[in-house]
């Protein structure tokens, strides 16, 4: 599935599903290196998986993801508020975009926020599936 061209919005009940998913960055980190994923339906390096779930798990636990050298000091992507599986990732994904514009681009050509929200939002699809296809047995 291609989760930039597939801006399919969540259902209440998908949304609800996924938020009694605890635990889900090590399920994660697993499927960026085994699932093949994305457009080239391919898994990535364990350095890209490492850069991923870093940025991954500074959302999620609220942190949020800084650029002090580019953006300046106590600029802050998404700080104090948590990412969780049931996250909308389309929208997460135009909050990095206007953040971008505002406070400068991303020097790294979107390995700081982009690219991890995108493969969060291939993650939360490839999760649904899977839920989708175990129920339907």
């Amino acid at each position: 599935t291609n989760a930039g061209a597939d801006a399919t919005k969540l259902t209440p009940s998908q949304r609800e599903q996924l938020k009694q998913i605890p635990e889900w960055i090590p399920d994660m980190h697993h499927w960026l290196l085994h699932i093949p994923h994305g457009s080239g339906n391919r898994v990535v390096s364990k350095d890209n998986a490492r850069q991923v779930i870093r940025q991954v798990t500074s959302l999620a636990n609220g942190t949020g993801i800084s650029y002090p050298r580019h953006w300046g000091q106590g600029v802050v992507f998404h700080a104090g508020r948590r990412v969780t599986l049931s996250t909308d990732f389309d929208e997460l994904f135009q909050q990095a975009q206007k953040m971008e514009d505002e406070h400068g681009r991303d020097r790294g050509n979107g390995w700081l926020l982009r690219h991890p929200i995108m493969k969060m939002r291939l993650y939360q699809l490839h999760v649904l599936e899977n839920k989708e296809a175990s129920e339907e047995v």
